[in-house]
């Protein structure tokens, strides 16, 4: 799907997509103190509509409050990553004006975007784990080097019992929960909630091969288009459950419009989310 997005940039959303899943490593880079130059041909840009939402669910997320119309935002047109000293980048914030610089291809990637936005409402550089891998972990994207910072999780009792998933409770939301091209320019998400029903402590088995296996994963089928994907458990601590502890994930998508582009175009959906084995399904529609 290959079209110009309302940005006035040509983007091909499922490449893009792709991209972001296949570039783990150095995608997402945060300054601080003083503002590093903008790359070349970078142009301020106006946060879509979406933004407002998303820096609620940091907010939420973070126990964190600021305003996001404190924070200034770049984009380099035509992109899909950045180079920022030296490094491939797909966006970073700094702090001396309180800027989020995204390439373009990655302004409507929610858990980018959102990464971003937590440093800025943390005004600290840095991945802590209790910040970006406990209390936001699903909410924002961390990739290897964001997980290698935020340093190893606590270590997990040997008493502890192992389950597989299907000892889970899994639910999903959908948001906005009437996805519509007039509302957020299309932009909605699959919200997936992960619960420990038991009274003590579990820690998940997953299916997959150690290393590469997806813990939360969608699948969205129609008559016109499907996609799937997950999430690689990159953090231990994503399998480790305390008494009824909920671990969530979100998945951004974008309903492709006439002129535009997306990664559905309107129509009846079937949405299928996961964690490794555990499944749940919903019919939603994407209108126009």
């Amino acid at each position: 799907m290959f079209a110009v997005d309302s940005y006035g940039a040509r983007v091909d959303y499922q490449r893009v997509r792709k991209l972001l899943l296949l570039l783990p490593v150095a995608i997402v880079a945060c300054r601080s103190i003083v503002d590093p130059p903008l790359p070349d041909e970078a142009e301020p840009f106006a946060p879509p509509p979406v933004y407002a939402r998303w820096w609620a669910m940091t907010e939420s997320c973070s126990g964190l409050t600021g305003s996001l119309a404190n924070v200034s935002f770049y984009t380099v047109r035509g992109s899909t990553t950045l180079m920022l000293e030296g490094k491939q980048v797909i966006g970073y914030w700094s702090a001396g004006t309180n800027r989020i610089v995204i390439a373009e291809g990655a302004m409507l990637g929610g858990g980018y975007v959102r990464h971003e936005m937590l440093h800025a409402l943390k005004q600290k550089a840095g991945h802590p784990r209790a910040d970006f891998l406990d209390k936001c972990g699903g909410f924002v994207t961390c990739a290897p080097d964001c997980v290698a910072e935020g340093g190893p999780p606590p270590p997990v009792d040997a008493n502890t019992p192992h389950v597989t998933a299907a000892s889970l409770d899994l639910t999903m939301e959908i948001g906005p929960a009437s996805p519509s091209v007039s509302t957020e320019g299309g932009v909605f998400s699959v919200i997936l909630s992960a619960k420990n029903p038991a009274d003590h402590t579990v820690a998940v088995t997953l299916s997959g091969k150690q290393g590469s296996a997806s813990a939360f994963g969608y699948k969205i089928t129609g008559a016109n288009g499907a996609l799937s994907g997950g999430v690689v458990a990159l953090d231990p601590a994503v399998t480790v459950f305390a008494a009824g502890e909920t671990k969530k994930q979100v998945f951004d998508f974008v309903i492709w419009r006439l002129g535009s582009g997306g990664d559905f175009p309107p129509g009846t959906y079937t949405v299928t989310g996961s964690y490794d084995i555990r499944g749940v399904s919903r019919t939603i529609v994407l209108s126009p």
